[in-house]
């Protein structure tokens, strides 16, 4: 799989959130487009899978040249969100490709209960 063919996805990117009145606070998302190629997740193309992941749930292989920000609970960051098919998904990994076109492979997870535009 390549980014030969990207196409503009709509991402939604959020600051670090920060704990109030000893609560998390997520940040405001910041709506973003960038090129990516995006494909359905197939379990084979990986040796191992996304953390989070479970057999029967959504997930995708996004392709950019973009930085996209991974899900990392230890640096309190939940990641970018991507939206696919009326769909978001939370980038979880992130895999470099020095190929002939640089560019970065990442997986994303389904955010249930979010949908066409309700985050």
């Amino acid at each position: 799989m390549s980014v030969l063919l990207p196409r503009p996805t709509k991402i939604l990117r959020s600051a670090n959130g920060s704990y109030v009145e000893g609560i998390w606070q997520e940040a405001e998302r910041e709506e973003m487009t960038i090129q990516a190629d995006v494909q359905s997740y197939m379990p084979s193309e990986t040796k191992q899978a996304p953390p989070g992941w479970q057999q029967g749930m959504s997930a995708i292989v996004i392709y950019t040249t973009e930085n996209l920000n991974t899900a990392n609970a230890e640096k309190e960051n939940s990641g970018d969100l991507v939206f696919w098919l009326d769909k978001y998904f939370r980038v979880m990994t992130k895999e470099p490709r020095p190929y002939l076109i640089p560019h970065t492979k990442y997986l994303g997870l389904e955010e249930l209960g979010k949908v066409g535009g309700n985050v």
